[in-house]
């Protein structure tokens, strides 16, 4: 969670109407695990870089990271399959069948 001094600071933000962007992710969310423990600052767009964290997939910390949007910055892809994959609308949209012209 958030250290004590922080706490006030998240509470005006979520109480604002200006926009919150975390940078990699959420303060006081997991990157690995998902976990979220005491305040964590509610992001509406989290931008984060290499690779997409499993926190930032899974809930509960999922809730708190908004839109999340990956910047490439170079770094090799893994040479071995991941230990975890995402899919993403357009792997979905291959998984799916086309319905006939006269499906309901």
């Amino acid at each position: 969670g958030l250290r004590k001094e922080a706490v006030p600071l998240a509470d005006a933000a979520a109480r604002s109407r200006a926009a919150v962007v975390a940078v990699d992710l959420p303060s006081g969310v997991d990157a690995d695990s998902g976990r979220v423990r005491g305040d964590v600052v509610r992001a509406d767009l989290t931008v984060t870089f290499g690779t997409h964290k499993p926190g930032l997939l899974i809930d509960p910390a999922r809730e708190y990271a908004g839109s999340v949007r990956l910047v490439d910055i170079g770094l090799p892809l893994p040479r071995e399959g991941a230990e975890l994959e995402a899919l993403q609308h357009a792997d979905v949209a291959r998984l799916l069948p086309v319905p006939a012209a006269e499906s309901d």
